[in-house]
């Protein structure tokens, strides 16, 4: 039985068959942070007329899946074909998310675990869960949602001890 890739005229390349995500985009996004690629791209464009997507929150009401990954990637060339037509077009993620969907998450997921914590590790949980999955992007990442900065987040615990103190037995609906 011949081997049908043998059968086939493809040109011969070292190009991967198999992509191997899981281990070539770290090191994409290694080299390309190693390499400052989106800072250069950013002093390139620096002063050319503005475009601006403002992402939303990566993954609030659960784990990414694909149509997580449709949104960013769509997302993505929107900004990298601007930025390529020679706007200044800067990737910006956000994570503004009412309701505290995280912080939901969080809490469904640790289950009876979250009695023995305390509100600095739940808050830290939070934004460990909500840290940035790249997806390939290259912009500004790391920092954590706007709805567990510490302001919001005294604001979130007073406006639910103002409800607990009106009735404990009351679920409030703000």
């Amino acid at each position: 039985m011949p081997e049908w890739k043998n059968t086939v005229n493809l040109p011969r390349t070292d190009f991967p068959m198999k992509a191997g995500l899981p281990k070539t985009e770290p090191e994409a996004l290694a080299r390309w942070a190693a390499m400052d690629l989106y800072g250069k791209i950013q002093a390139r464009r620096k002063g050319a007329p503005k475009f601006v997507l403002h992402d939303g929150p990566p993954y609030a009401n659960g784990n990414i899946h694909i149509g997580t990954a449709l949104n960013k990637i769509l997302k993505d060339f929107v900004v990298k074909s601007h930025s390529m037509a020679g706007f200044d077009a800067p990737y910006e993620p956000g994570y503004d998310c009412h309701g505290l969907p995280i912080e939901l998450q969080v809490d469904r997921e640790l289950g009876s675990k979250k009695r023995d914590m305390s509100v600095a590790d739940f808050c830290r949980a939070c934004r460990r869960y909500a840290d940035w999955f790249a997806l390939g992007n290259c912009g500004v990442h790391g920092f954590t949602t706007a709805t567990i900065t510490s302001a919001t987040s005294a604001m979130n615990g007073n406006a639910a001890n103002a409800c607990l103190m009106r009735d404990p037995r009351a679920v409030c609906a703000a």
